[in-house]
């Protein structure tokens, strides 16, 4: 009995094989580990740099806050390594159930680790934004910032500086209007009730067509190079310069007028041209800054604002221009009256405006962190980054192209009705200026309000359903378009000399064009936020092309009194050119949007899975070639 063995004790063979159990199980779990490692450091290394480009290539983040981000998600990442590898080998021994013959890494872990860790590397890349966009209000434990969104006052420094920007652009458009209200006092002093001790000048169809024609090919030339300035030496000082230049150029008008005679009005307005071609890009980057994504819905974003602001410059000027006409100082006074405002817009703008919330002398941090948290998950260009623009994919892109068309219609139309609409009022429809001015103020002060309900409309429907972003810029700039050039049309073929119908169309091509703010000159943003500057450069350039076809030619067809022709073209133009937008439009981010050259790197040799080690992983930043 002694010789056979008790039931609870184990044989010297069970031993044995227990033994070479153990050792086989350990093997087998070194060999996986050492697999599940390898497999582990190249798929960290992918999924971060992939990570970065996704989440940080349209971010507001700086050079060096991208390399914390980047070393904060390493240590995130590598901390949750060795505990995922355990599991994985867990269950990779499991399914061998010891067979010796197949030490083998099944084929699906690979695809297990890649999902886990790109788990892992997401979480831990959104944590590592949000740290590093609020670690200075953490520091301050006076003004200390909640992650959620801060409560915030109904108006903030950021309302003050859009308003700001609202009442610059309006400036702008009284500058740009004074010679198309003052023309007709300059040419006719009877019809404008004008003082008889200023010059009448006896300009011709065709000469009148080159002057009003002349702010534009100075605005066209300098577009690209604006966006550009803007960029490289900061929009608060080009938008101050250049307003105040502006306006001593238009003071100098009527003096180079009068001695050089049209030649000295068109040389001014050239000049004047230039100086605004910078205007529209250093808003773009200025607002960049200062509306928050989760902002740019609302009336003040930068399409509403443009529009509104250009609505309202007209709106309030044109009825101030018929009377200044009127005045003892005459046409002289619209000019001087339109640099005054720019004058004063340039004194307040230089005390109270900033190029950016971290610079600005006087806003709370509540705001300040709020305006900046929301860029560092919103579509900002990258900043501290050299950049390359893509000139070539740019203009080879087929949306692109189509946007461009879009803004070369819409041009063609509107400023059709901006520089002749008051000349077509007075000589066709025998209305005299300061009624002329009231009636042409008034279709604009409708388009305003229009702008006003298009937006709440937008808003409403971008929060209650669930669309294309595509669809919804499509439509919209249809229905300014196809309205608009059909009334065009109408009012051509009618060859009505009576107020009671033309007024009513005029007023309705203006009202729909406000739809198209929702539509093609939001789409600038979709294609490319990191080069919405260049494209809306690009773009201006073009449509300022239209803008000096669509004058000159207009002024050829009044010489001979074919208004009808006028009309009619600017309408088959705009129907024709949202034709080719909304085949080819796009509201998808294009590949050229991020920047090729830009990537960050591991030094080769860093075992990302080795946590033993106290020394920092070597990360650097690297341009590819």
């Amino acid at each position: 009995m002694s010789g056979i063995p008790s039931k609870g004790k184990k044989t010297p063979r069970n031993e044995v094989q227990e033994t070479s159990d153990v050792e086989f199980e350990e093997e087998m779990r070194n060999l996986v580990l050492a697999k599940l490692r390898n497999m582990a450091d190249k798929i960290i290394r992918e999924e971060i740099e992939k990570e970065i480009e996704n989440k940080l290539s349209r971010k507001k983040i700086s050079v060096a806050r991208r390399t914390r981000i980047y070393k904060k998600v390493i240590k995130e990442v590598t901390k949750n390594v060795p505990k995922l590898l355990e599991e994985i080998v867990e269950e990779q021994l499991k399914r061998k159930e010891g067979k010796s013959e197949d030490r083998r890494v099944s084929e699906d872990v690979e695809k297990d680790i890649a999902e886990k860790i790109r788990s892992f590397v997401q979480r831990s890349m959104d944590k590592a934004i949000a740290d590093e966009i609020f670690q200075k209000v953490k520091i301050e434990k006076r003004t200390q910032i909640p992650t959620v969104e801060p409560k915030l006052g109904i108006i903030g420094v950021r309302h003050g500086q859009v308003l700001m920007v609202f009442i610059f652009l309006a400036i702008s458009y009284i500058q740009r209007m004074d010679l198309p209200i003052a023309i007709i006092a300059m040419t006719n002093k009877k019809q404008a009730n004008s003082n008889q001790d200023f010059l009448e000048f006896s300009w011709n169809g065709f000469i009148k067509s080159l002057v009003l024609s002349a702010f534009y090919w100075g605005y066209l030339l300098l577009q690209i190079p604006g966006g550009i300035v803007s960029e490289k030496f900061g929009s608060k000082s080009v938008m101050s310069f250049s307003m105040f230049l502006c306006s001593t150029i238009t003071l100098f008008i009527p003096l180079a007028t009068i001695l050089g005679n049209w030649i000295g009005l068109y040389v001014m307005k050239v000049l004047q041209g230039f100086c605004q071609a910078t205007f529209i890009p250093a808003v773009y980057v200025f607002t960049s800054h200062w509306i928050p994504p989760k902002e740019k819905s609302k009336l003040y974003s930068n399409n509403y604002m443009y529009d509104a602001g250009m609505q309202f410059g007209v709106v309030s000027f044109l009825p101030i221009a018929g009377l200044l006409c009127a005045s003892p100082v005459g046409w002289p006074s619209v000019f001087f009256f339109s640099a005054v405002v720019g004058y004063m817009w340039v004194l307040v703008w230089i005390f109270v405006a900033a190029n950016s919330p971290a610079v600005h002398r006087s806003i709370s941090r509540e705001e300040q962190f709020f305006i900046e948290g929301s860029y560092g998950f919103g579509e900002i260009t990258i900043k501290g980054v050299e950049k390359h623009i893509p000139w070539k994919p740019i203009l080879t892109s087929v949306p692109f192209w189509a946007l461009m068309a879009a803004h070369f219609g819409e041009n063609w139309g509107y400023f059709t009705i901006l520089s002749y609409g008051p000349t077509y009022i007075s000589s066709v429809l025998n209305i005299d200026i300061q009624e002329n001015t009231l009636y042409t103020s008034l279709a604009f002060f409708i388009g305003w309000i229009l702008i006003v309900i298009f937006g709440f409309v937008s808003s409403y429907i971008s929060s209650q359903t669930i669309h294309q972003l595509e669809i919804e810029r499509k439509l919209w700039n249809s229905f300014g378009f196809y309205c608009g050039g059909i009334l065009f049309i109408i009012l051509g073929m009618s060859h009505t000399t009576r107020a009671v119908v033309a007024l009513p169309l005029l007023m309705g091509i203006i009202g729909t064009n406000s739809a198209v703010y929702n539509g093609f000159f939001s789409n600038h943003a979709d294609l490319s936020p990191n080069y919405i500057g260049i494209l809306m450069g690009l773009t201006n350039t073009f449509g300022s092309l239209a803008i000096v076809l669509a004058i000159l030619f207009v002024g050829k067809m009044v010489s001979n009194f074919h208004w009808a022709e006028v009309f009619i073209t600017a309408g088959v133009i705009m129907i024709f050119c949202n034709t080719i937008f909304v085949i080819f439009g796009s509201s998808e981010i294009q590949p050229w949007n991020t920047p090729q050259n830009l990537h960050l790197h591991l030094e080769e040799g860093v075992d990302l899975t080795d946590t033993t080690s106290d020394s920092p992983k070597k990360i650097r930043l690297r341009k590819s070639v």
